[in-house]
């Protein structure tokens, strides 16, 4: 099944589970957050997206993720964040 996603420049891409494994991954510290954990989510937010009668946005899932990384780890959070939403400095937090 071919399942688009629509960017932020608002273009469409091809939904791949494997791009949201890959960037939890680099936020989490494997002691806290375990591969099957994050497998099964990244399932969760693939079952969401299939199911969507739209596109979802790349923003979506973005927040997603980003909910869900708070519920784990706070540090894999702040990881997450800082280069999902482009954060340059400690001010960009707030």
């Amino acid at each position: 099944m071919d399942v688009s996603i629509l960017k932020k420049d608002g273009s469409l891409e091809t939904f791949d589970i494997n791009k949201i494994i890959k960037g939890i991954k680099k936020a989490i510290n494997e002691n806290t957050v375990s591969t099957h954990e994050v497998e099964d989510f990244a399932e969760q937010v693939e079952r969401y997206v299939i199911n969507s009668e739209e596109p979802v946005s790349s923003r979506v899932i973005g927040g997603m993720i980003l909910e869900w990384l708070k519920t784990k780890d706070q540090l894999s959070y702040i990881r997450f964040a800082s280069v999902y939403r482009s954060f340059s400095d400690v001010d960009d937090f707030n």
